[in-house]
């Protein structure tokens, strides 16, 4: 359960109130010592407040939505820190106020999995969606390429790299624009100062390319392509193994090849408190 007003994305600028109801269920079976079958179902329910609007659209209208997905995994260990691994993923969305967005996906996504113990630590998938709409008319369909990366390496106990790469279907408040590809690429190093403090700086971008409604009739219109830079450098102080209070500086970006008003750019100083658990 999620109540929170946090933005969902780079794309709303506003902080606007929703929650999340997810719940998932599944199983995992062992059928060797190194192979392990997994299945899990789950259902998301996301809702906005009423009043909750951005650029004159109200997001419950065009973001309420329930989705429903089966997943089947099969993991294999090779060594005692890497197993490779595959999901295969079924989802359905349902839209309260746009049934028009209602669509089904199937997703495959085969990779590899690294323990904290190993050399390079993190997951990395790469495979194929097929995003399926109720409405073909009237909503395009898209296959492609998407991936979830996440790796980090850590030189001589003191200095980690890092490195991340998602590319994967968002939807988007806009009305006529249902949703877009998110492709980001991310960079980030942390240098031990000592057995406490630390440095970290990282770089981010991410890249949306917007898929428009169906015309009736006419020309399309072009594309919109947006783009988003991410910087941000920090100090902290450990707390225990997974706590840490920093105090840094972020600057963002933003640039839309067809929509003017969606250009700015921001500087902030703060801190921050993160501990996991």
């Amino acid at each position: 359960y999620l109540n929170t007003r946090q933005r969902p994305n780079y794309e709303i600028d506003v902080r606007s109130r929703h929650v999340e109801d997810h719940v998932t269920a599944g199983a995992d079976v062992a059928i060797s010592p190194r192979l392990t079958i997994g299945m899990s179902a789950g259902r998301l329910r996301l809702r906005y407040d009423a009043d909750a609007q951005f650029d004159g659209t109200a997001l419950q209208r065009t973001l309420n939505r329930e989705t429903e997905g089966l997943t089947v995994s099969v993991r294999h260990r090779l060594t005692p820190f890497t197993t490779v691994a595959a999901r295969v993923e079924n989802l359905r969305d349902r839209f309260e106020f746009s049934p028009v967005r209602n669509s089904t996906s199937q997703r495959i996504m085969p990779g590899v999995e690294f323990r904290p113990q190993a050399l390079i630590k993190g997951t990395a998938f790469v495979g194929y969606r097929k995003f399926v709409p109720d409405a073909p008319n009237l909503l395009p369909d898209f296959q492609g390429l998407v991936a979830d990366l996440s790796l980090s390496y850590t030189l001589l106990g003191a200095t980690s790299f890092g490195a991340s790469y998602r590319r994967d279907l968002t939807y988007s408040y806009e009305e006529i624009q249902p949703f877009f590809i998110d492709e980001s690429v991310g960079v980030s190093i942390r240098r031990a100062l000592g057995s406490r403090f630390d440095v970290q700086v990282s770089a981010d971008r991410h890249h949306y390319e917007y898929e428009d409604i169906v015309p009736l009739d006419g020309p399309a219109p072009p594309q919109r392509l947006d783009a988003i830079w991410y910087y941000a450098t920090s100090v902290g102080y450990r707390l225990g193994t997974e706590g840490r209070i920093g105090f840094g500086a972020s600057y963002i970006e933003r640039t839309s090849n067809t929509k003017v008003f969606r250009d700015y750019d921001r500087l902030r100083i703060g801190c921050s408190v993160a501990y996991g658990f």
